[in-house]
């Protein structure tokens, strides 16, 4: 009996001993983490790939005065990461809300060789997961995700319809015309750019020169020919605006365009206030002899500018 109990004790003290010696959980590989986690996120907002990238409290914000933080961020993140870099792009609009967690266009993750071929051995593991050839390069998609094998790059992207252009309403409407009318009355290159400096912090770039928000497009220079073109996607009611720039009556510099119309003075000549010309422009349909056949280009009779909708206004402030 005490030889029995002799060997279990040293049974049970070898298997212990075995057990402390088996090594710990292999930690599952950087690719195959991303792959899991991204191929699982539902929507697109930012918040939503916190399980794939971590905490993301530190985002600075969609604002194009956040690039450079942004760019750091991005920074921060690979290296939490493990990976060579990160690409973060994120829908710069008010209209779908929220700059610390905006919806997320596309994410772009460089991988190394070991990480590519953990991803690319994860992606023939996932359901619905397939491989296409797009320009002689094997491509592994998976829902939204996809891997680029010949450039170690892993894509997380969504497409989304454009968006809607809202319809102009009262407080719109009043911010745009005291917006241009500020302008105009204080009269300085000074005011231009303090309007332009405010403009870029809250708008977003289009193609380097232009600047979005839910309602306008904006080109501008402040440098050298100062000045500032506002366009409108819907034509704002332009009333308010001309009884502010003392416009009782106008005319067309050629009513025969029945592309766009350009709005004169009563006398037909260019709207002037203060320093600056204001170029006001309007759509045909705002006036019938527009579309007509014309066989001269003789100035019309002035008419009240009431019911005129503006699809683009310019100030341009006039040398000294």
């Amino acid at each position: 009996m005490h030889v029995l109990r002799w060997v279990v004790a040293v049974c049970a003290v070898v298997s212990v001993g075995a057990w402390a010696k088996q090594p710990p959980p292999k930690t599952p590989a950087v690719g195959e983490v991303l792959v899991q986690t991204l191929s699982a996120v539902p929507g697109d907002r930012l918040n939503e790939f916190v399980p794939a990238l971590g905490d993301l409290k530190d985002f600075p914000g969609t604002a194009p005065s956040h690039d450079a933080a942004v760019a750091e961020f991005e920074k921060k993140l690979a290296a939490r990461l493990g990976v060579k870099s990160v690409k973060l792009e994120t829908v710069r609009n008010a209209m779908v809300g929220d700059d610390k967690n905006p919806p997320v266009s596309t994410l772009t993750i460089q991988l190394d060789e070991k990480q590519g071929a953990d991803v690319l051995d994860t992606f023939r593991h996932v359901r619905r997961a397939k491989s296409s050839k797009v320009k002689d390069a094997v491509v592994w998609e998976a829902g939204r995700l996809v891997y680029a094998d010949a450039t170690k790059t892993l894509t997380w992207s969504f497409s989304r319809p454009a968006l809607v252009t809202p319809d102009w309403d009262a407080a719109s409407l009043e911010v745009t015309r005291k917006s241009i009318v500020s302008i105009v009355k204080d009269g300085t290159a000074a005011m231009l750019t303090k309007f332009v400096d405010e403009l870029q912090k809250r708008a977003s770039n289009r193609n380097g020169s232009q600047w979005d928000d839910e309602r306008v497009t904006y080109s501008f220079n402040v440098t050298d020919s100062k000045f500032i073109e506002l366009s409108f996607a819907k034509p704002m009611d332009g009333a308010a605006l001309f009884k502010e720039l003392g416009l009782a009556q106008v005319t067309f510099e050629n009513p025969c365009d029945a592309n766009f119309l350009v709005v004169l003075t009563a006398r037909a000549e260019p709207v002037k206030v203060g320093k600056w010309q204001v170029e006001l422009t309007t759509s045909p349909s705002d006036y019938a002899g527009s579309v007509r056949v014309c066989t001269s280009h003789e100035a019309v009779k002035p008419m009240s500018p009431e019911k005129l909708k503006l699809t683009g206004v310019r100030l341009s402030l006039e040398a000294k």
